[in-house]
């Protein structure tokens, strides 16, 4: 089983990001040669090809899996009710800064923190900068699923193989 967060964006915005990223086709999958655990960048290279010739669809919107996790009992950890809780109270309305999300919660400023930090490092959740410095917590994603079963990624290799987190901070750059 997969936990597969996805971020909707359109097609062309997602091309022009993996043109930045790796140039071009070849060097797409030069990287995804180099790098076999990296789900992501698979999935990916193949929705890049599939769009590439098809400009009668660039302007619409896809879904991109922005990080893939394994489910583990650590995994499955890092969704409490408190941070379920923090998540839909992102979706369902814009703060000002992580303390006014945190008097909202009724929590801890720094733990509020500490758990965007690990939503950023997930893609699910991205900050702006805001008059003085702050920092303007956005929930980014539009889903995170679980996927039942292996066989949608058993092309990929065995779980342990799988790259947990892929693309999500950007780090994975060729």
């Amino acid at each position: 089983m997969m936990i597969r967060i996805l971020r909707r964006v359109t097609v062309t915005d997602f091309l022009a990001a993996m043109k930045q990223r790796y140039r071009d086709l070849e060097g797409f999958r030069s990287y995804v040669r180099r790098h076999p655990r990296d789900v992501a960048a698979r999935l990916d290279l193949e929705d890049f090809e599939f769009y590439k010739d098809r400009p009668g669809l660039r302007s619409g919107t896809m879904e991109r899996a922005v990080s893939l996790i394994p489910v583990t009992t650590e995994a499955l950890s890092m969704f409490t009710r408190q941070r379920l809780a923090l998540l839909e109270t992102l979706a369902s309305g814009k703060f000002d800064s992580v303390r006014q999300l945190a008097g909202h919660l009724g929590r801890d400023v720094h733990n509020v923190h500490e758990d965007l930090q690990l939503f950023r490092k997930l893609g699910i959740v991205a900050f702006e900068r805001g008059p003085r410095n702050r920092r303007i917590p956005e929930l980014v994603a539009d889903s995170i699923n679980v996927i039942a079963g292996r066989a949608p990624l058993e092309r990929f290799g065995t779980h342990a193989e799988v790259k947990p987190i892929a693309h999500a901070d950007e780090s994975h750059q060729p």
